[in-house]
């Protein structure tokens, strides 16, 4: 890499962490917890891989609350380029609004022109060969949910995808159905207690006539179970189907990356229907800091030709930072999966540096 790109970089991070220290040196623990009510986030992206060289970025995350509105909304941006000319782009955010009646709109958009790998479809054991290549995506969703009592809400699930790549043909598909949902938490952030429960049903057209129409179902379960004062354990069930001939590839449910099933690189497993299971112990370690010890399960198989093979496995430690009274946390992740073998082997590990937790 060149000398001068390397500054960059170095710079970069200096400024970053600076900026930082600037901002809290003058504040004792105590006021800081006082003061911490902090409106947005940002964190810097510094990442480097083969493919895109050194990634620069950042990602702002704003918090509010609407009148006559008990939860707090949340709206995220995030960018970056990279040394190769490569970027993305995306908004995402969940709006609690309304008087009489109570609304949640969830939404997501984003656009990227960025490299990816390919892996072979099928939950195969062994490590997968990776294909790289660069792709260009736009995609968009929205949920306008109505908030019915007893927790329930329901309304329609509207998305949208295109995506161009030099590995197959260009891909159209708009998605319209149905999502309900079910929610007892105390926090949407970083829950103590409460039951959370959504599931979707969708029929995606294709807008390019070069695909048929495919069906995608998805369900998430979610439970936060109290210990002992602070000590949680948490845990989360997803399943998914994409039902129907010759399904797009990004339409197929796919194991890993920093939500799912950590440690497992993101597309590595891929196919018709998807099950993962995932669990944390979190624990307070000293004021604002956290700790968590999380493990994950799952697999995915295809409908048409069932083939049973051991699932994967993913587990780590975790810190995480709060940063505003809504529990809001910068989290930390270290993740290995059960793939490799070896312990030393650095494929087998994953670093996640974000905001908000998993699940």
């Amino acid at each position: 890499m060149p000398v001068k790109r390397l500054i960059y970089v170095c710079l970069f991070i200096g400024l970053s962490i600076a900026g930082c220290l600037q901002a809290r040196t003058r504040l004792s623990l105590d006021s800081l917890e006082r003061l911490l009510d902090l409106p947005a986030i940002g964190v810097p992206i510094v990442q480097y891989s083969p493919e895109t060289e050194w990634v620069l970025g950042g990602a702002v995350q704003g918090y509010f609350r609407c009148k006559n509105q008990s939860r707090s909304s949340i709206v995220q941006l995030s960018g970056a380029y990279t040394f190769r000319h490569q970027w993305y782009l995306k908004t995402s955010g969940t709006v609690y609004f309304g008087r009489r009646t109570s609304w949640q709109l969830s939404y997501r958009l984003g656009y990227r022109d960025y490299p990816d790998s390919w892996y072979e479809r099928g939950n195969r054991y062994e490590w997968k060969e990776s294909e790289s290549y660069t792709s260009q995506r736009f995609n968009a969703s929205l949920q306008p949910l109505y908030v019915l009592p007893r927790h329930w809400a329901i309304g329609p699930d509207i998305n949208a995808i295109w995506e161009k790549t030099s590995l197959w043909k260009e891909q159209a598909m708009m998605g319209i159905g149905v999502m309900a949902q079910y929610d007892t938490r105390d926090q949407q952030f970083y829950p103590s207690k409460g039951l959370f429960f959504s599931i979707s049903c969708s029929n995606y057209e294709p807008l390019n006539h070069r695909y048929r129409r495919v069906a995608i179902i998805k369900t998430d379960l979610r439970n936060s179970v109290p210990i002992y004062k602070s000590l949680l354990f948490a845990w989360q069930h997803i399943s998914q189907w994409a039902i129907g001939k010759d399904i797009p590839n990004p339409m197929l449910p796919t194991l890993g990356g920093e939500d799912m099933l950590r440690g497992i690189p993101q597309n590595m497993y891929r196919d018709n229907a998807l099950w993962a299971l995932q669990t944390e112990l979190r624990f307070p370690i000293y004021r604002l800091l956290r700790g968590t010890v999380f493990a994950s399960i799952g697999d995915v198989y295809n409908l048409d030709k069932w083939r049973w093979a051991v699932p994967k496995v993913g587990y780590g430690l975790g810190l995480r930072l709060c940063i505003n009274r809504i529990k809001v946390n910068v989290r930390l992740d270290v993740a290995r999966n059960n793939v490799y073998k070896r312990w030393d082997t650095w494929e087998s590990y994953s670093v996640y540096f974000t905001a908000i937790e998993a699940f």
